[in-house]
């Protein structure tokens, strides 16, 4: 077993707004992210299957042209290479899990639990 306290994990601003603390296993990649009230985050693609779960907040989640509006305890599902944005509605917290693992993430000094 594997442990290791999220404070330790360090932070990085993925963009302006949105910053994340990322952990890699050897399947997946978790990204829990605070959203600074206002951020927009772009339309943008990625070939990883992601799962948005939002914990506190409120949020706009466009995926492939339809918003819905998220409110804490709500969980949208991003399939692969779906183009999607966000807008933080208030200031948010998510946990973002991506499978396989986020590939553009592998390098922001994230934790690893792969091996």
């Amino acid at each position: 077993m594997k442990h290791i306290s999220l404070e330790k994990v360090p932070e990085k601003e993925l963009y302006p707004g949105f910053i994340a603390r990322i952990i890699h296993t050897k399947l997946q990649s978790i990204s829990y992210i605070k959203c600074l009230e206002g951020a927009v985050l772009p339309a943008h693609k990625h070939a990883e299957e992601q799962v948005l779960n939002l914990i506190e907040g409120e949020m706009d989640v466009t995926v492939e042209g339809e918003t819905v509006r998220c409110k804490a305890g709500d969980v949208v599902h991003i399939p692969s290479n779906a183009l999607h944005t966000v807008t933080a509605i208030t200031e948010c917290l998510a946990i973002d899990l991506f499978a396989p693992q986020r590939i553009a993430y592998l390098d922001y000094g994230a934790c690893t639990f792969e091996k």
